[in-house]
């Protein structure tokens, strides 16, 4: 009778294990879902950013300003807080520009021997870092906040070519014509 009870015993012991490992399967799932699922949307925003960035403006200011708009518009809290993620839990953007995370413009794909000014690759790079494990026993650190195994950094990007500024395309009708002034219809 009394190795009855110990055998009952160990299948709850078992059962226990199994059940904790399960759930710690099931939650990494959950979790890298939810990254995957921000990823997308982050790969939405960097294309919309760059759409704007594409569009015709005054000056190149003008068409950067309109592509940050979009980025803070839709991956941080909203104006003049550039720097707070709407979603910190999901991903957080990792580099030094303004809005975090976030470059626009040129890309850092030229190397100092190209002109990154004759290329008509401009458009939008977004990295951000999500955490992969939830693992509330190892909160020795933010996870988010350094590296460390439990988070990733994912980079979204969107290359589009960018419209001439109406200073720039003017200047080039002004160029082209000797000065004379032509009447043009567009660039």
């Amino acid at each position: 009778m009394r190795s009855n009870q110990n055998a009952r015993g160990q299948s709850t012991v078992e059962f226990a294990m199994t059940l904790s490992l399960l759930v710690a399967v099931i939650l990494f799932f959950l979790q890298v879902s939810l990254v995957m699922a921000f990823g997308s949307y982050v790969q939405y925003a960097t294309f919309m950013a760059a759409r704007s960035y594409l569009s015709g403006e005054v000056d190149a200011a003008q068409q950067r300003q309109k592509a940050v708009d979009v980025v803070v518009q839709m991956l941080k809290k909203g104006p003049g807080q550039e720097g707070v993620d709407r979603w910190p839990g999901l991903g957080r953007g990792v580099s030094d520009s303004n809005p975090a995370g976030a470059l626009i413009g040129p890309g850092p794909q030229f190397s100092s021997s190209r002109d990154p000014t004759l290329s008509w690759q401009d458009g939008v790079r977004y990295t951000f870092r999500s955490r992969l494990l939830m693992m509330p026993l190892l909160k020795g650190q933010d996870s988010l906040a350094g590296d460390s195994m439990q988070t990733i950094d994912l980079t979204s990007e969107s290359w589009l070519g960018r419209e001439p500024t109406q200073s720039e395309c003017l200047g080039g009708i002004a160029a082209a014509s000797g000065g004379r002034g032509i009447v043009d219809n567009g660039c």
